[in-house]
């Protein structure tokens, strides 16, 4: 047993160095150019590799996370296991993906292989913090090796406007929905029971454990899809709110909403199709609901109704803006595709969109100081870019945020904010502006849900 399990190390030793020797080797000939041409022929070279191809999957993966990263590994590289317990990396991520090891293991455990692996330090570290550094995409290597690394698409929706309205045939079967206002998310529940949330960009949300200790009670290989909402006094869906939220670092919010408008399996999911329709995934997803309805707190289905007509259409829209909701979902009953399509269509009262900021305009504004109306040099626009054509909005800050930024400029020139507005208009010179634009957002660290 002992002869056998010292020749099961050195065969892993060997492998492991095997693998790594290959990387070390795909990196440097994939830097050797910068045409994406030459980076795929250098895939092909290497995709008849399994040790590669797991390689790519395990730094790639959407799905996998391995809660440390190199630099906080680094910052206590004082921490090393008593002895090396891995002699496959693979090995060590799949504990570290699994939380079988956590916190001062979980590092102990990384810095004693890379300790003993230290010709390799540089790849490994590429391994943990997901990125090769050769510039290879997930799409490039999906392209030689298919379904290589698991694809985070997901359905999206084209906006409802007099072009895409004609794509709309009501003999088709369309389903009408409430449009919330509220943050995408994607729950993934796979067959190992485990429960994921992920943002619609594949970002992991860990402020949802009281959404998951309900699910993780329940029958797994599901994907759902649907939004997370937090609502405000009178019953409405607090967009500010969620987004303040969603992406806290050691928080669990309260009360939030979880309302469910799909309903996939993993398999689905992953390959981006379906050969279920719209309809027969509601049906599943209804029946699922009635089956653990009792269990379900912060749960709901979105109601789906079925448009007889351009006349029922219309009865919505008035609904819609009666009750001041975000606008309306239609959806056509067909199978699911994993990216954007006329299939699903947003209809809105009010549209949004989302610009980088690239200018800052300052200017007096009146505010009250201890009961006293004076005027404060502050933010009083930023400037976007809309069609090519510069657009002012300075509607949506409160004083705190137009102090801040008058401050430090920086922390919204060149960042991604989310613009309301109420319709495209054009000027007398024949320029793009927008009507009633007002500050919905502002993702002063990077879109990241």
């Amino acid at each position: 047993i002992k002869r056998y399990k010292l020749l099961t190390s050195i065969l892993n030793i060997i492998n492991m160095e095997k693998t790594l020797n290959l990387l070390n080797d795909f990196i440097l000939e994939s830097n050797e150019t910068n045409s994406n041409t030459d980076k795929i022929n250098v895939i092909k070279r290497f995709a008849g590799y399994p040790e590669i191809v797991k390689a790519f999957e395990y730094t790639y993966s959407p799905f996998k996370k391995y809660y440390v990263t190199s630099k906080n590994c680094q910052t206590r590289n004082e921490l090393v296991a008593p002895s090396n317990l891995y002699t496959n990396i693979f090995s060590l991520l799949d504990d570290l993906s699994d939380r079988n090891i956590t916190g001062h293991s979980a590092i102990q455990a990384v810095n004693s292989f890379v300790s003993e692996n230290a010709e390799f330090e540089e790849i490994i570290w590429m391994i943990l913090d997901r990125n090769l550094k050769t510039r290879s995409t997930a799409s490039m290597i999906n392209k030689v090796i298919p379904g290589c690394i698991p694809a985070f698409e997901v359905a999206l929706a084209a906006t409802y406007n007099e072009d895409t309205k004609k794509k709309v045939k009501w003999s088709d079967d369309w389903f009408v929905s409430r449009k919330l206002d509220g943050c995408r998310c994607i729950c993934v529940m796979n067959s190992n029971g485990e429960v994921n949330f992920y943002s619609r960009a594949g970002n992991e949300f860990e402020t949802l454990g009281a959404i998951k200790a309900e699910l993780s009670r329940l029958p797994q290989n599901l994907v759902l899809d649907g939004e997370i909402c937090m609502m405000d006094e009178n019953g409405n869906e607090d967009f500010q709110g969620i987004m303040k939220e969603i992406k806290r670092k050691n928080h669990t919010i309260k009360r939030p909403k979880f309302v469910v408008f799909d309903m996939l399996t993993v398999g689905e999911f992953g390959s981006q199709t379906s050969i279920r329709t719209f309809s027969e995934r509601q049906q599943n997803l209804q029946a699922w609901f009635e089956n653990y309805a009792g269990e379900l707190d912060f749960i709901e289905p979105l109601e789906q109704v079925k448009i007889d007509g351009e006349d029922q259409f219309q009865e919505y829209i008035v609904k819609a803006t009666q009750n001041k909701w975000e606008g309306l979902m239609l959806r056509k009953d067909a199978p699911y595709q994993g990216k954007r399509s006329n299939d699903i269509m947003k209809v809105k009262q009010f549209f949004d969109n989302e610009y980088v900021v690239v200018d800052v305009q300052m200017g007096p504004n009146r505010v009250i100081v201890d009961g006293v109306e004076v005027e404060e040099v502050m933010l009083r626009n930023v400037v976007i870019e809309h069609k090519g054509c510069k657009v002012a909005v300075g509607s949506g800050f409160n004083q705190e945020q137009r102090r801040q930024y008058f401050n430090n400029p920086e922390g919204i020139l060149g960042k991604t904010i989310t613009v309301q507005y109420f319709e495209e208009s054009i000027n007398q010179n024949g320029g793009f502006s927008l009507r009633f634009p007002v500050i919905k957002h502002v993702y002063e660290n990077g879109r990241t849900v």
